[in-house]
């Protein structure tokens, strides 16, 4: 009996019931760590069946012996640490603070359809086109944690893509944009001014890049959620 309880042998009945259900919070938490990369989950995440960030929220309490709660055990610490647990509190909130940040961006884009951000643009409380420039200068210094990519990306694979033509081209996409949703179609001929821009000719100019195959994919993408009737692709081949 001795070597048993050397190892850890539970005999009480309510403790290996207690046992098994942290085990059980803990395998959904390692397994939500194997898909997001990070154990930064936002508040009443229920994940699996199981209110994942009351659970991750509570592991926190115990760590800190907040009153009212059992401490952890060193192995159920260790455990936690395993799959990336962070318990500092300053931490923990920037974490949070920036999950809410990116799902306004996400927001954003099922609204928008694109992330062409004009800039200064506040979106639900939020700078969002300076909060997305950021982000890109965090990746390209190496300086963006994993988790934070793969949430990104999630949102758009081209959230990193910027370049000089997005600046010039976000007043025509925000002009298209309220073209279409007032008149339900992009059909604009050559000629056609809207809002005070030039719109008819600009997309014109874009059917031709189309064409001879210089538009980017994201403009294509974009241009295709409206129902845009491209012109005729050159072929590359000579006849």
């Amino acid at each position: 009996m001795k070597q048993l309880d050397e190892i850890g042998m539970y005999w009480h009945t309510q403790t290996i019931r207690n046992h098994a259900r942290w085990m059980k919070h803990f395998e959904n938490a390692s397994a939500y760590y194997t898909e997001h990369h990070t154990l930064t989950v936002p508040r009443n995440t229920i994940y699996n069946g199981d209110n994942l960030s009351n659970w991750i929220a509570l592991q926190r309490a115990r760590n800190r012996n907040t009153r009212g709660t059992a401490p952890l055990e060193p192995w159920q610490i260790e455990k936690l640490d395993s799959i990336g647990m962070i318990w500092d509190g300053t931490t923990v909130w920037a974490d949070e603070k920036w999950t809410k940040n990116c799902e306004c961006l996400k927001h954003y884009k099922e609204l928008h359809h694109s992330l062409l951000i004009p800039k200064n643009t506040i979106f639900e409380g939020i700078n969002i086109s300076s909060w997305l420039i950021l982000q890109r200068k965090k990746f390209r210094q190496g300086k963006l944690a994993v988790w934070k990519i793969d949430q990104l990306n999630a949102i758009d694979a081209a959230w990193l893509n910027a370049d000089r033509s997005d600046e010039i081209w976000r007043p025509y996409f925000a002009a298209l944009e309220r073209y279409y949703l007032k008149h339900g179609h992009i059909d604009i001929d050559r000629n056609t001014n809207f809002d005070d821009l030039p719109l008819g000719r600009w997309l014109y100019y874009r059917k031709c890049d189309y064409r001879n195959n210089k538009l980017k994919l994201k403009y294509i993408q974009i241009l295709d959620h409206y129902g845009i009737k491209w012109l005729k692709k050159r072929s590359s081949k000579k006849e």
